[in-house]
């Protein structure tokens, strides 16, 4: 135990370096950089930065960690989509219709924070507060599976070559989403159905265009699957 203690705080003090220029790159971008700076040395210092953070938490949490693990860092986490989708209407309608009232530009600002945010909560707190599950996935492409089958006389072989941690991870996704409140919507659970799996829409066109993304048909097919079994919350 005393050795795995002393190498845990070796290898903790290893990564302080790394974890610390993360920081430093991502406070860097944010509160250094200006309009005229190029947009590629945005996204580089940037992307950069987060992936230095994520690393020097890889095998443990590091400050970095032990920050975003910040309750607020985390309600932060929970709506960031929400909040980067309705921030900018809120700013467009405050420029163009001032529907805020007109006060020191500071002071409108952390109006627009706190609208934005309170928008952004409820947004994802009643609409967007719905988890969506793997897709099924194959070892090879499915289309050439497909082919294949039709070749070899082997109507089952796609089905032997799904990918067969998918399941396992929907089934740990699923529970451990409604174990926090969260509807879930299992998309694998849709597609296969009594062992076997959907793999043509219309009876021609691919479910999947290659191992694992739909086709814009296979969406559309499994879209309007979702509604008619009722599995959308």
């Amino acid at each position: 135990m005393k050795y795995r203690s002393d190498v845990d705080g070796l290898r903790a003090v290893a990564i302080l370096p790394v974890c610390g220029t993360g920081l430093a790159l991502v406070l860097l971008a944010v509160f250094a950089f200006t309009p005229d700076t190029p947009l590629p040395l945005i996204m580089l210092v940037s992307c950069t930065g987060t992936a230095m953070i994520i690393h020097s938490s890889e095998n443990g949490p590091s400050i970095a960690g032990r920050l975003l693990s910040w309750r607020p860092a985390v309600f932060v986490g929970l709506i960031s989509y929400s909040l980067y989708l309705w921030h900018w209407p809120i700013m467009v309608f405050q420029r163009s219709d001032h529907f805020l009232a007109d006060q020191a530009p500071l002071a409108t600002k952390f109006e627009l924070i706190a609208v934005s945010i309170g928008v952004a909560y409820l947004s994802w707190r009643f609409i967007d507060a719905v988890v969506f599950g793997p897709t099924v996935e194959y070892d090879y492409a499915l289309p050439r599976l497909l082919a294949d089958a039709i070749r070899y006389h082997d109507p089952q072989l796609a089905d032997r070559e799904r990918t067969a941690a998918v399941p396992l991870l929907d089934r740990r996704m699923r529970m451990l989403v409604t174990g926090k409140g969260i509807p879930y919507v299992s998309t694998y659970d849709e597609m296969c159905k009594g062992g076997t799996c959907a793999k043509l829409v219309d009876g021609d066109v691919p479910y999947q265009f290659d191992a694992g993304h739909l086709t814009a048909a296979g969406s559309i097919a499994l879209a309007e699957k979702l509604r008619d079994d009722h599995a959308l919350p």
